[in-house]
C-alpha cells in the first residue's frame, strides 16, 4: 500500500491492524496505556514502545487523530471526519459533536489576515452534566 502523501509504501501490520481496530470501535478517546491493555488482550507480548511507534505511524497516514488536550497525556481518536470535541475540566470526558460554526469562520480568518486557512479545529472546554450536576 502507498501513502497517499507521499510515493513510500506502508504497511498494516498485524500490530497496527489491531490497533486501528482497537480505535475505531471505542468512542472514548483513550490515552495510550488504555489501548495497550487492549491490545495485549489480542497480541500478549506487545510492548507500550510498540503501541506508541504504531499509533504515531497510524497518525501520520491520516488513520487515526492525536488530541493533544490539555491533560498530561495525549488522548486518541479513532475517527478522522472534521468534528469537534468537548472537554471536562473536571474528570477528563472527552466527547465528539459535530458543529458548524454560525459565522463563515474560514471566510473572516483569511479576509482579516490574507491566510489561506486548509482547515481548522474548535474545541469545547467546560464540565459534562455529570460533573455539572455536582
Amino acid at each position: 500500500m502507498k501513502n497517499e502523501n507521499s510515493n513510500q509504501p506502508y504497511y498494516l501490520t498485524r500490530q497496527r491492524l489491531h490497533i486501528l481496530e482497537i480505535l475505531k470501535n471505542t468512542k472514548i478517546h483513550p490515552p495510550v496505556e488504555w489501548i495497550y491493555h487492549q491490545a495485549r488482550k489480542e497480541i500478549p507480548h506487545i510492548s507500550l514502545g510498540t503501541v506508541y511507534r504504531n499509533l504515531n505511524r497510524l497518525n501520520q497516514l491520516g488513520l487515526v487523530q492525536r488530541l493533544s488536550l490539555g491533560f498530561p497525556f495525549d488522548r486518541w481518536d479513532g475517527d478522522t471526519s472534521p468534528h469537534s470535541h468537548l472537554i471536562c475540566k473536571k474528570c477528563g470526558k472527552v466527547l465528539d459533536i459535530n458543529v458548524q460554526p454560525k459565522e463563515d469562520l474560514v471566510g473572516q480568518v483569511e479576509r482579516k489576515t490574507k491566510f489561506k486557512v486548509e482547515n481548522f479545529k474548535i474545541d469545547f472546554h467546560g464540565f459534562c452534566s455529570d460533573c455539572k450536576a455536582k
